[in-house]
């Protein structure tokens, strides 16, 4: 449900939005699947502000505007505009806002969500400043808009909801210790998280210090597609996770996965798929409904 402005936390200014989610999960539900206590966008003041020895759940956030310093495992540090923080609050820890801080946050639980966030803290700092940031902050941006939008899931795809951000998450964790990626490798990175781009071969093959058609002929051999089929692959399973996970117009979901018009996406979507985006978006929460 959503949290009437009333009711926030000293800080937390009328505009933003909150949702606590009580449903009654089972002992055995929380073993077996994660779930999401609370979500949000907030604007906050300088009184936003919390010290706590343990919180029951792992926070994951992306700073849109502002600052917000924070002191957790021994790390102090302030996290601006276009960083992710990722935290497992049952370990003692601090954040407080500046004036002007906005941010998008989920907090999550249940299955193993504390055992890997503590896994990853391991060995990454809780500041996260990386290209996958910008999918972070979509994925957070898309789940607080289907809840804006009192929508159903249950809780295997609320479930599946959390595992798509730790995915984010670890994804990130092991491009960056993959330091023997192939040729194609970095380039297939790269696209991933350069999506919204116009892409050259020149320019990709550039990127990684080989001769064009010698690069062209690499990527087939090693993906078994060309390169340009691979790009409208990714910039097609990006459309579909935000058909299916927001209420965004065609035209913008168009601009955030490459595509200048609505037109020419949807001309591609409904080649690649067999349905138009609005007929995928119907068909995806038709089966989400009860």
């Amino acid at each position: 449900m959503q949290i009437p402005p009333h009711k926030f936390d000293p800080g937390v200014l009328p505009e933003s939005e909150n949702f606590f989610f009580a449903a009654p999960l089972t002992e055995r539900e929380c073993e077996l699947f994660y779930y999401i206590p609370w979500c949000g966008h907030f604007y906050c003041t300088k009184e936003y502000c919390f010290n706590r020895q343990n919180y029951p759940y792992c926070l994951l956030i992306y700073i849109q505007q502002g600052a917000l310093s924070v002191r957790y495992r021994g790390h102090s540090f302030l996290a601006v505009s276009g960083d992710v923080i990722l935290l497992d609050c049952g370990e003692p820890h601090y954040y407080c806002a500046h004036n002007g801080l906005e941010f998008y946050y989920m907090h999550f639980s249940g299955s193993d969500a504390h055992e890997l966030c503590r896994y990853y803290l391991e060995s990454e700092p809780p500041l996260i400043k990386a290209d996958i940031n910008l999918l972070i902050r979509n994925f957070l941006v898309s789940t607080v808009s289907f809840y804006s939008e009192d929508k159903y899931e249950s809780i295997i795809d609320t479930s599946m909801r959390v595992y798509k951000a730790i995915h984010l998450i670890f994804n990130h964790k092991y491009l960056t210790e993959t330091a023997k990626n192939t040729p194609v490798d970095t380039v297939q990175n790269y696209i991933y998280n350069h999506i919204r781009e116009k892409f050259s071969l020149q320019q990709l093959a550039d990127l990684v210090n080989l001769n064009q058609y010698y690069f062209s002929h690499m990527f087939k051999r090693e993906t078994g597609m060309s390169l340009f089929e691979y790009i409208i692959n990714v910039r097609m399973n990006q459309a579909k996770v935000l058909l299916s996970g927001s209420s965004r117009s065609i035209t913008s979901i168009a601009r955030e996965v490459g595509y200048e018009s609505g037109g020419s996406f949807t001309n591609v979507f409904t080649k690649k798929t067999g349905y138009s985006p609005s007929q995928f978006r119907k068909m995806v929460r038709q089966e989400k409904s009860p």
